[in-house]
């Protein structure tokens, strides 16, 4: 393994008041004061809420990226979202609580995808979604993506005083990935409810044993959803990431399955 600067990691503590990792308010409204704190601590710094080291040097964090063997991403919001949600499962299970969407997800899981492998699964699919992803192709959605800023600046232009991020910073890249997705714009209210109920946990140590089920429950109907949407597009294809994803291939002809697939337009949902 190449050389790879020495991380200090100390003993773990107590983080500073109005954390947002213990998700209060103020730390929320305002993360970058406890940033400070953590960086002003060394290179690492120990977090209970998430149960592990925060690396808050960008030479440190692109060193670790390129090991794996020293970071995994198998677990990359740390270990406590899979302890809650493994309590949580075990407690459904035992009880019969479980809804039938959740039941399904575990029954039938998708593959993991670039945020939770490590390589050489990961430089799989990253080679082949860099292909999509391209400086070119981003160009092409340019005056799609202007067209809809343009529309929400003149409502955000005559709304007087209103919230900016409710009026034009959230609808924004709904409006652009719904029709990249192949989505509809009536789908809005679906895509907030997928997407609330799959990031809510995240970093959520007070999520509900309700709260990890609508997460399940959440992926297992994105994966119908996706799932039935490839198979219209490969008879009706079209320039979108869809067709993209389905047409995409390495040098040696190989692709991606189509549980990847799914899992990558679910991480475009998502995080688009």
């Amino acid at each position: 393994m190449a050389a790879h600067p020495e991380i200090t990691l100390p003993e773990p503590g107590s983080p500073e008041p109005a954390s947002p990792f213990r998700l209060e308010p103020e730390g929320l409204r305002c993360p970058y004061a406890h940033y400070e704190h953590l960086r002003a601590q060394g290179q690492g710094a120990w977090v209970d809420e998430i149960g592990a080291h925060v690396v808050t040097s960008y030479e440190h964090v692109t060193e670790l990226l390129r090991h794996p063997e020293i970071a995994s991403s198998r677990s990359p919001t740390g270990p406590r979202l899979a302890e809650l949600t493994g309590a949580a499962i075990a407690r459904g299970t035992e009880t019969g609580t479980m809804p039938p969407a959740a039941v399904q997800y575990l029954t039938d899981p998708h593959p993991r995808t670039v945020f939770t492998i490590d390589p050489p699964d990961h430089t799989r699919q990253r080679k082949l979604v860099s292909r999509i992803l391209t400086p070119r192709s981003a160009r092409r959605f340019e005056p799609l993506v202007r067209a809809e800023a343009e529309a929400l600046a003149a409502t955000l232009a005559h709304a007087g005083r209103t919230d900016a991020v409710a009026t034009f910073a959230r609808p924004l890249p709904e409006r652009v990935i719904l029709p990249l997705l192949r989505m509809p714009h009536e789908m809005v209210v679906q895509l907030r409810e997928w997407t609330t109920a799959t990031t809510h946990v995240i970093g959520n140590t007070n999520a509900t044993d309700d709260d990890v089920f609508a997460m399940m429950s959440a992926r297992t109907a994105m994966t119908a959803h996706f799932g039935e949407l490839l198979e219209r597009v490969r008879t009706d294809p079209g320039d979108d990431l869809v067709t993209a994803l389905i047409d995409a291939r390495h040098d040696s002809g190989d692709t991606i399955s189509e549980g990847e697939r799914i899992g990558l337009l679910i991480n475009c949902l998502v995080a688009g």
